[in-house]
């Protein structure tokens, strides 16, 4: 992933944040990726984002399994 498109994904994931801080009891965020998209787990690796262990879980939509990952405030 380029350093502008990393620093997109960011600004995306920040915006997200900041309406996820808006809402009183929010305690985090989850996400659904799938298992093989190593660099989509790496960005949000580094955004803060932990693999929860719970995974992999199967995944209708496209046949792959996909794993939890946890960013908790």
């Amino acid at each position: 992933m380029s350093d502008r498109a990393e620093t997109f994904a960011f600004e995306v994931l920040r915006a997200i944040e900041e309406l996820v801080f808006a809402i009183d009891r929010a305690v985090g965020l989850i996400l659904l990726v799938r298992e093989s998209n190593t660099d989509a787990r790496a960005l949000y690796e580094r955004f803060g984002f932990l693999d929860d262990g719970d995974g992999p879980f199967p995944e209708t939509a496209t046949q792959e399994p996909t794993i939890c990952m946890r960013k908790i405030y």
